[in-house]
């Protein structure tokens, strides 16, 4: 089979959500199948692959580049789209998807695409609200291109186009129901290759608690500093390490970690191997106040479950379909720092409950997110759109 994957967007080295995902997806598939990827930028692409660049700049933060992209990918396609047996983009938003919808013509080869971020409904909107007002270079273009008020205006040509949108999760699902008929809808889970590195045991220590992301306010990075005040209490020796992804506030940080006389518990750290790093730790903590980034099954969450490290995550987006409380994970409330720590405190002393969720999160990453397995999900689906099932 002809395959052929695009993106708008791509981080050079292959640590952000989209672009680990649709290099691995691009990985698999290349094993069995002819497949032209369409990057904005060079990337190391396997044997059985072509790889065709399309842009000479490119920003990954930048949000005009994107739209500059979509104009170059769109045309790009547009001319070669009779020249495969599938056409898979990978864009962020919605309004992504309709303006590629629009610089491609009819098409009689199927047109398939991939959303990690919805929308932002009007209730998971107020939860933002004073983010916006208070940093609206940071959040606004949320609010602009992916959010309820626009959405009814993008999904009549994006319905019209694309033979299927594929999303991650249920939560995804749901949303889009409000706009999409059923039948236009696919849900495939991120995949990603299990672990061969697993989790490291000690015996009577203070607890090591990993972060990994952005350090903006939406993600929860205040309160998680603030809960460290409290378990420190209980663990003058207990470390939590933050792996920063280069986006957000540092100052701000440094900050807290002073104000909260943390300097001596607090790990700093910019470029990290993520599953050695997984499995030093006796917790992931994603203490995330908004649906941003886990609308779609969160990759660091399913990195920690196939190493068996147990995490505590935020009750919101989809996280909760997949971290059952006390069972697959721990369920916690970022507006209660104090009751993260108390959590965090109480999981750590029970070593029954820790042992228990590790072997929970294990088997439901071999049952659910193998990459093999997610791929396969991806090929079948591309046969039926081709009629060739």
């Amino acid at each position: 089979m002809k395959i052929c994957l695009c993106i708008t967007r791509i981080k050079s080295d292959l640590t952000e959500a989209i672009s680990k995902n649709f290099f691995k997806l691009s990985e698999e598939l290349a094993k069995d199948n002819e497949v032209t990827v369409y990057s904005p930028i060079e990337i190391k692409v396997p044997k059985n692959t072509k790889l065709v660049k399309y842009s000479n700049n490119h920003s990954y933060e930048s949000k005009f580049t994107v739209l500059k992209n979509i104009k170059k990918l769109g045309n790009l396609i547009d001319k070669e789209k009779n020249n495969y047996d599938i056409i898979h983009f990978h864009v962020g938003f919605l309004l992504e998807a309709y303006l590629l919808s629009k610089l491609i013509k009819k098409s009689k080869t199927p047109l398939l695409i991939t959303i990690w971020q919805p929308y932002l409904s009007s209730k998971e909107l107020s939860k933002i609200a004073h983010f916006i007002i208070i940093k609206p270079k940071d959040y606004l273009y949320h609010f602009i291109m992916n959010s309820f008020f626009i959405v009814p205006f993008l999904a009549r040509e994006i319905k019209k186009k694309y033979n299927k949108i594929i999303i991650s999760s249920n939560f995804q699902k749901n949303q889009l129901l409000n706009f999409f008929p059923e039948n236009k809808i696919s849900k495939i889970p991120n995949g990603l290759e299990d672990s061969t590195i697993k989790k490291e045991v000690f015996e009577n220590r203070s607890p090591n608690i990993l972060y990994i992301g952005h350090f903006t306010s939406f993600k929860g990075i205040e309160p998680l500093i603030h809960s460290m005040s409290h378990i420190v209490k209980r663990y003058p020796e207990a470390k939590l390490t933050l792996a920063y992804s280069g986006y957000g506030s540092k100052n701000r940080v440094f900050e807290l970690v002073r104000n909260y006389n943390l300097r001596n518990n607090i790990i700093l750290k910019k470029k990290i191997d993520v599953y050695p790093e997984l499995s030093k730790n006796d917790f992931l903590i994603i203490p995330y106040r908004s649906s941003i980034g886990t609308s779609h099954y969160h990759n660091v969450l399913l990195e920690a479950m196939s190493v068996g490290i147990p995490v505590l995550a935020s009750n919101i987006g989809s996280i909760p379909e997949i971290i059952k409380d006390r069972e697959t994970g721990i369920l916690i409330n970022p507006k209660k720092p104090k009751q993260i720590a108390k959590k965090v405190v109480e999981t750590f002393q029970n070593k029954e409950l820790l042992n228990n969720i590790s072997k929970n999160q294990k088997k439901l990453f071999k049952e659910s997110f193998l990459l093999k397995n997610i791929t396969q999900k991806h090929i079948e689906l591309y046969k039926r759109q081709n009629g060739n099932s």
